[in-house]
């Protein structure tokens, strides 16, 4: 076998995720004309072995060991990690050094050659804030690697935080368990410096990571020098699709200094293409500026221009172009273009793979005209003010893999025919107006959708048995009505997301749920369910969310919700419960939000709550709650940021305590029955931003700490029985928005920097005892709506 010509770029996923991650880097670099290899390394992406089965970390990786062996005497390849990846190729150089043309790290763990490969992982993780990540033992014995499974909090703010929300919905819906292999990495012996450490080796720095954060990077690349350091800016973890243009650019810079010998070939590609550019430069890019033309010559596509038609692949805004110069990519997202579809001449672009215009202001009908580009594999239209119906022709479009239509003003029928497209994975139709099909019996079941959304539509009547085949994510909120069927569990055994939520839904929650053994997240809420919260929850042990609230389910909450200890997300509220707090739900230990407001609960608020220790949202209010707030629940939960109990009859004072609760945003304690003063710790909150304690029995003076919340821009103490007067530098510095004193004893003068930022909008100081003066800023705060000032004293201006 001879050995390819072309440049050969193996890229290597990392943890949780698969091959499927690269597939937009992908995309480009074969479209430059680079041979890529996106391998499924062990238990990852397709590969069907289950974790158990891969112990070591040479298991895991023996997929990418398998296709170096693989290459023919004399051929090497260009390995790209990213994050755990960075490892995998680590362990391939080490074996076959011979066959790495060079090692690139994508913010990636990096080994030495002098430590254990286990030193870097264990570094970078011992430091790292992993949040709602779950990392478990896989067996009692421990003889296999500790699993683990990034959690959605985790994903979203510090993996996907720079990525659309679409990758974000992608990459939720296709991770899979991994490990850090760390007990058998720990076991290796350090790689050797004349194998591994003889390979060239570039590290790519992504400086917006929060996963690996820069810092850490820095620090690989500071531990074990490399040949070359290159960074993307604007770059989160996942900068295969946060930047995919730059990052595919990046590899094939450093693939052509790492294959030299094709320079002349490449010259020569470029030479014989010449005659074809010409040809099809002119009609795409004429037909290009036409459009352009029809939206107004926006500024953001100033690149172009007929001075730049020779070049329109390289520097055009949001053109890509394959080796023989047809535009294949039409990427616009995020622009804010305004205009319709109708003047773009599809003729001209008949290798169009990708048009993404996601997030602008096209509006207008979706021209049938579309249905021409028979090459196109992606359709993202979402975000834009798009009107009328979907034409049929779209179902011509066999190569369409992601459509996205979401959140225009689509109306109409769902036409058949979207359910012929033999390749469809993602389809997404949420957020329009969409109603019935008139033949449901014409619609096919499209086996190959992994994701489905028909979410925020106006369907109605029984539930749509055309949506049950296959795929893993199922979103519909409309207004259907009758029964969950049955045969959803048995139609969708795999399913991992379960949105039916603002629906007319009757009956008792589906006890076939319980079948559903990969079911991590389940949002049933506002619909009209009944019959109680079933015991049978209690059992699903995989679930992350349970939302379940707006339902007029009554009955009591069950204590075996205790069980569910990698839930996360709880909403029960407005369900009618009739019931006191479990204390088992103290063991739900990864628990972030709780939503049991707007129901008759009773009785105190369990002690052992505290354990519930990630606690970032609790909502309990409008109920009839009694005793004292435990202080527990603010020197035990570190994270919290809503503490929203108002609407009840709790009583005593307000715990010192809070003051622990350093990143707390939001407290709401009014309509109780609290009495006491306000505590001086309160001025530990320095994140405060919103604080409402009326319609108490409080009193005494106001802490002066409390002109130490530099945060704050919502202050209510109404209807209280507070006195003394007013720090005077309340309100200094800072923007306050709403003020309300009302209904007190206070005395004095207010603060005269009460409205600094001039941003008040409501100011209340009735029922008191001030004299003096006003604040003078009030005259100069353009928002100010109302001003209650009466029964005070003596007030002027």
């Amino acid at each position: 076998m001879e050995a390819d010509s072309r440049t050969h770029i193996i890229l290597v996923h990392g943890a949780c995720h698969g091959a499927w991650c690269w597939f937009k880097v992908a995309t480009r670099l074969r479209s430059a004309g680079h041979r890529v290899t996106t391998p499924d390394l062990a238990a990852s992406g397709v590969d069907p072995r289950p974790l158990r089965e891969v112990p070591t970390f040479r298991d895991y990786t023996q997929p990418l060991l398998d296709i170096l062996a693989s290459l023919p005497p004399g051929e090497k390849a260009v390995l790209v990690g990213h994050s755990l990846g960075g490892m995998s190729i680590a362990l391939a150089s080490e074996l076959f050094p011979e066959k790495v043309a060079a090692a690139v790290f994508l913010a990636a763990f990096m080994p030495d050659h002098t430590l254990r490969p286990s030193h870097v992982v264990d570094k970078v993780k011992s430091a790292a804030d992993t949040m709602d990540t779950e990392m478990k033992p896989q067996d009692p014995e421990g003889k296999l690697p500790t699993s683990l499974l990034f959690g959605p909090q985790f994903t979203r703010q510090k993996v996907y935080q720079l990525c659309s929300s679409e990758d974000l919905t992608l990459g939720a819906s296709l991770m899979r368990a991994s490990s850090f292999f760390l007990e058998d990495l720990e076991l290796q012996q350090p790689y050797s410096e004349d194998r591994y450490g003889s390979v060239r080796k570039v590290y790519i720095v992504c400086k917006e990571d929060l996963a690996i954060v820069e810092a850490y990077q820095r620090w690989m690349i500071e531990n074990n020098p490399v040949q070359e350091v290159k960074e993307l800016n604007g770059a989160d973890h996942m900068a295969m699709l946060s930047r995919p243009d730059e990052l595919a650019q990046c590899l094939a810079d450093i693939a052509e200094k790492e294959y030299p010998h094709l320079a002349h070939t490449a010259a020569l590609l470029l030479l014989l293409a010449t005659t074809v550019v010409a040809a099809a430069v002119p009609s795409q890019a004429n037909a290009l500026l036409a459009w352009k033309a029809s939206l107004g010559a926006p500024a953001v596509l100033s690149s172009w221009n007929r001075a730049a038609m020779p070049v329109i692949c390289s520097s055009w805004a949001g053109v890509a172009c394959d080796t023989d110069g047809h535009a294949i990519s039409l990427s616009l997202r995020g622009l804010s273009l305004n205009g319709t579809l109708d003047a773009l001449n599809v003729a001209a672009l008949p290798a169009l793979t990708a048009l993404d215009l996601n997030n602008s202001n096209f509006s207008s009908h979706i021209p049938a005209s579309l249905s021409h580009l028979h090459s196109l594999a992606t359709l993202d239209l979402g975000s834009n003010w798009f009107d009328g119906p979907i034409l049929p022709q779209l179902g011509n479009l066999s190569s369409l893999i992601d459509l996205r239509l979401y959140n225009n003003n689509l109306v109409g029928d769902i036409p058949h025919h979207l359910t012929r497209l033999p390749k469809i994975q993602h389809f997404d139709l949420s957020s329009n107006y969409f109603t019935n099909p008139s033949a449901y019996q014409e619609f096919l079941p499209m086996p190959t959708v992994k994701f489905r959304s028909l979410y925020l539509n106006y369907l109605n009547g029984s539930f749509p048995e055309f949506v049950l085949n296959r795929g893993n994510c199922l979103l519909i909120d409309n207004i259907i009505s009758g029964t969950i069927p049955d045969s959803l569990t048995v139609k969708l055994p795999n399913l991992m997301h379960l949105n039916l939520s603002v629906n007319a839904f009757s009956g008792q929650i589906l006890a076939s749920l319980s079948t559903l053994r990969k079911l991590q997240d389940l949002r049933i809420g506002d619909n009209n369910l009944t019959g109680g919260v079933p015991e049978f929850l209690g059992s699903m042990s995989q679930l992350r969310v349970l939302e379940i609230g707006g339902n007029p389910l009554g009955g009591s909450i069950p204590p075996v919700l205790g069980r569910l200890k990698m839930l996360q997300l709880l909403d029960i509220s407005s369900a009618g419960l009739v019931s006191t707090i479990p204390p088992q739900l103290g063991n739900l230990g990864n628990l972030y939000y709780a939503n049991l407001s707007m129901n008759q609960l009773s009785g105190g608020l369990p002690p052992e709550l505290a354990g519930m220790r990630k606690m970032r949202e609790f909502c309990i209010w409008s109920n009839i709650l009694t005793g004292k707030i435990p202080p527990a629940q603010f020197t035990n939960w570190p994270e919290l940021k809503w503490f929203l109990v108002e609407n009840n009859s709790f009583s005593g004072k307000i715990p010192p305590e809070l003051g622990k609760a350093a990143k707390l945003e939001i407290l709401y304690l009014f309509s109780n029955n609290l009495t006491g003063s306000i505590p001086a710790e309160l001025g530990e909150l320095v994140n405060l931003i919103e604080l409402e304690v009326s319609a108490n029995q409080l009193e005494g003076e106001l802490p002066a700490t409390i002109t130490s919340l530099r945060n704050l821009y919502y202050l209510a103490l109404f209807d209280n029985n507070f006195s003394g007067t007013l720090p005077p530098d309340l309100g200094k510095g800072l923007s306050l928005v709403d003020v309300s004193f009302g209904s007190n004893n206070f005395s004095g003068e207010l603060p005269q920097r009460l409205c600094d930022g001039l941003a008040l909008q409501n100011f209340a100081a009735n029922h008191n005892n001030f004299r003096g003066r006003l604040p003078p800023c009030l005259k100069n705060c353009m928002k100010l709506f109302q001003v209650l000032l009466e029964a005070v004293a003596d007030l002027e201006f």
